[in-house]
Parts: C-alpha cells; sequence; structure tokens
C-alpha cells in the first residue's frame, strides 16, 4: 500500500517514479530533471542530488516531498513540467517484432588499445561476406577511428524520410562515426559526458539505418558515459569484450563484468 512504502536515499530514480509516476512532478519541482534522462533515471536519488550539487538539508526536503507525493499529502515546491527531450525513450524493448535493427552488439574493453575497434571492423565483415546487413555506430565520440578504418569519406546527407543516411564502406558496411561531421578527421571533440551521450542516442535513434541484421557499436574504453548510455538506453542484445593476454589488461578488463 502506498502508506507503507517509504522512499529512501538509496532508492534507484527510474525504480521509484516507475512504481509512483506521481513523484516526477516532484523530481522536476525540485530542479531534478533525471526522470527525462536514460542515464540519469539509473542514478539513486542520492546520486543525483549530489550530481546537482544539493546540500543535505535539500537532499532531506526532497525526500520529504517524495513521501508525501506518495501518501496524497501536499508538497512544498509548485509541480513543473517534465522537460520532452529528443531521441530514444527512457525505456525500450529489444523484443519487438518489428524492429528494422535485429541485433545491436556492444563491443567494450576495460582499457584502451588492446584492438576493440579492429575486432569491430573484422566482426562487421565477416558478417557481411556471410551476406548479412551490418552497420556500426562508432560511439568513440572524442577518438574515433571507424571512418577511417572502412575507407569512408564525406559527410553524411539527409535520408529521404528525414533522418542522416549513414556513409556506406565499399563492401556495403554501413557506418556513422563523428569524424564525418568534422572539417578535419584530425581536429578534437573536446565535450562533457552529457554532450557525448546526447550524439550516441542521436547516432542510432536519428540515423536512417534501414533494415539491419547487425548493427555493432564501437564504444570508448572503460565504464564511462558512452558504455552507459549505450547500455541503458540502446536495445543491447549482446556484448563483446575484448582484452589482450597482458595481466594489466586483464586485471582492467575485469572491472567490466
Amino acid at each position: 500500500m502506498a502508506d507503507t512504502f517509504t522512499i529512501t536515499a538509496d532508492m534507484i530514480i527510474h525504480d521509484v517514479v516507475t512504481k509512483h509516476p506521481e513523484t516526477v512532478k516532484v523530481f522536476h519541482g525540485h530542479g531534478l530533471p533525471c526522470t527525462a534522462c536514460a542515464v540519469g533515471s539509473r542514478e539513486s536519488i542520492a546520486g543525483g542530488a549530489h550530481t546537482h550539487r544539493f546540500d543535505p538539508e535539500k537532499k532531506d526536503q526532497l525526500l520529504k516531498d517524495l513521501n508525501a507525493a506518495v501518501k496524497g499529502e501536499p508538497i512544498s515546491v509548485a509541480p513543473k513540467k517534465a522537460p520532452v527531450g529528443r531521441g530514444i525513450p527512457l525505456t525500450m524493448s529489444s523484443a519487438s517484432p518489428d524492429r528494422k535493427i535485429k541485433q545491436v552488439i556492444a563491443i567494450m574493453s576495460g582499457k584502451g588499445g588492446v584492438g576493440k575497434s579492429l575486432v569491430t571492423g573484422l566482426l562487421a565483415v565477416s558478417l557481411r561476406r556471410q551476406g548479412l546487413r551490418v552497420g556500426i555506430l562508432d560511439g568513440d565520440i572524442t577518438g574515433p577511428s571507424i571512418a577511417r578504418m572502412f575507407g569512408t569519406k564525406g559527410q553524411p546527407l539527409k535520408s529521404p524520410d528525414g533522418g542522416i543516411d549513414p556513409l556506406r564502406s565499399r563492401g556495403g558496411v554501413k557506418v556513422m562515426s563523428m569524424n564525418m561531421f568534422l572539417e578535419n578527421e584530425s581536429d578534437p571533440v573536446v565535450w562533457r559526458g552529457p554532450m557525448v551521450s546526447s550524439a550516441l542516442k542521436q547516432f542510432y535513434s536519428d540515423v536512417d539505418w534501414g533494415d539491419l541484421d547487425y548493427l555493432l557499436v564501437d564504444l570508448p574504453p572503460g565504464t564511462s558515459d558512452a558504455p552507459m548510455t549505450v547500455l541503458q538506453s540502446l536495445p543491447v542484445d549482446g556484448i563483446v569484450i575484448v582484452s589482450s593476454p597482458q595481466l594489466l589488461a586483464n586485471m582492467v578488463v575485469k572491472k567490466m563484468h
């Protein structure tokens, strides 16, 4: 029953708003928009409060208002309209029979320099040679390499459906990479985490991938914003973790488990 349910700081924001949708107005009333973010909603309430620099008193008031909303009692803040974001919704089902992309596979590694992008490229070529329809989403926004690896040049154009038409390699692999939007491929991309996450979502939702058997997502190493965004926002069907035999690489890759 609602009056016996107590919201605590260690609860996940997504779980709270799923069980009690009336708490969304409390989060937004306190200036905490995490409920509309595919990544932020997976934080705990304490984590979201810390991200938005809540002092202890403000965090306590947030918890008090959340519990008041669950019980149908007045809250201390005026409800605000939840922000409407572009891209993919918070929850996505990978089991939908009408998915144009049948399998989304994330290629990950614990540390850099172990050949993750090479493995991604070899997998794409091997699948393509079997007659399968393959695309690669280069998720390493600040250090993209897939476009150069497949020899794709130029900028993507607008597709007939209004999205972004990915470039194609000579072998027919569809490719989308941040380097395609830079004036020079060596230009740096100096972005913070939220911008990287937004770009990843747009590369998936705004690109007209068409019908694919496999979409391979080449991710930067580690467990930072980009891998979290892909795992929590995209309908990932499988993961390939790449490592090399060195003890150092083995130690770091265990953090990915």
